[in-house]
């Protein structure tokens, strides 16, 4: 398992390394392990194939506001098709609609905890800047949950700072489709920080953000215009390098953020982790197929499939959603 555990105040960091033993010898961070049963349950390892030493989930934990999972009442979404369900922003009812062949992970995740889904992603949104006329980005995405939620409007007393989970999930379009005129990394991560930091100041203080994919492993990659006129291992080498280097920055702005705000808890999980490692074992997730999509064999079963077209199946879905709500609640555990 690849995990860093940072306390505020503390500033003590910890990596658990892949049999759940903590380097540093401390018996509460080696309880995140322990005590995450899908770790158990699902024979996740959690080893690193590619981008050694990159690619690791973040916990930062508030010494004055614990994290308390059992008490997540609302899962408030940002992001792209990925995780989009088919919103309409006006009385934030959803149809369910989304890319997976069933449920994607916000559906799932808010089953597992019993929580009320408030879901603002739309498809093909990057975080700043449209890059689609039809799409929503962040920005658009944290006006409309102003318009709906924040003191004074609709819907601002079903939530508060307590009782309710932050999760984005972004990079797909802002990697794959951003050209020469648009922001670089750095500057996608500077705004993606500052529109946090906007919905920090409407309350925002417990953040779930997912890394980019590893977009270079989807079926489809070729379909990136970074990728067009360029033969497919420059494509999959500038991928790889864009991906790095986007989740490295959401990392290290992760840490700037969290240590400027002592009273957030803030978990990054790499997407890249557990995507490379269903791949690398997938039939042992029960999977026929993890290469090709369903969407060309449909009339074979979805969920023998980890791709349903260019996003992950219901079952990947489910198996993502179970190892986020797993970790979530085993940090319940090593606070306690």
């Amino acid at each position: 398992m690849n995990l860093k555990i940072l306390k505020n105040t503390d500033f003590k960091q910890t990596i658990l390394n892949s049999d759940g033993l903590d380097k540093n010898k401390t018996s509460d961070n080696n309880k995140i392990h322990e005590n995450n049963e899908n770790f158990k349950n699902n024979n996740i390892s959690y080893n690193n194939i590619l981008f050694q030493s990159k690619n690791f989930s973040l916990i930062l934990l508030s010494n004055s506001r614990k994290f308390d999972y059992n008490r997540i009442e609302n899962l408030i979404v940002f992001g792209d098709s990925h995780s989009a369900v088919g919103t309409n922003y006006t009385d934030m009812t959803y149809t369910g609609r989304n890319h997976s062949g069933g449920k994607n992970w916000p559906l799932y995740l808010k089953d597992f905890n019993n929580m009320k889904l408030w879901n603002y992603a739309t498809p093909r949104a990057p975080i700043y800047e449209k890059l689609f006329n039809d799409s929503r980005d962040l920005k658009t995405q944290c006006d409309y949950f102003y318009e709906n939620m924040t003191k004074g409007k609709k819907f601002c007393n079903t939530w508060n700072e307590n009782n309710s989970l932050f999760a984005f999930w972004f990079g797909t379009i802002d990697i794959g489709f951003r050209n020469h005129n648009y922001k670089t990394i750095e500057e996608l991560s500077e705004n993606f920080f500052n529109l946090i930091k906007r919905m920090y100041d409407y309350g925002l203080r417990n953040i779930l953000i997912l890394s980019a994919p590893p977009l270079y492993i989807i079926p489809s990659h070729r379909n990136f215009s970074k990728c067009r006129g360029i033969s497919d291992e420059n494509c999959i080498k500038f991928l790889k390098n864009e991906v790095l280097t986007f989740n490295d920055e959401i990392i290290a702005k992760s840490n700037i953020f969290f240590n400027k705000h002592t009273d957030i808890n803030l978990i990054y999980y790499s997407t890249v982790d557990i995507f490379e490692n269903i791949i690398s074992n997938c039939n042992e997730y029960k999977f026929k197929d993890c290469i090709n999509t369903w969407g060309r064999n449909k009339k074979k079963n979805v969920n023998d499939y980890f791709w349903a077209n260019s996003h992950i199946s219901d079952l990947a879905n489910k198996i993502l959603a179970e190892n986020i709500n797993n970790l979530l609640s085993s940090l319940n555990k090593s606070t306690s």
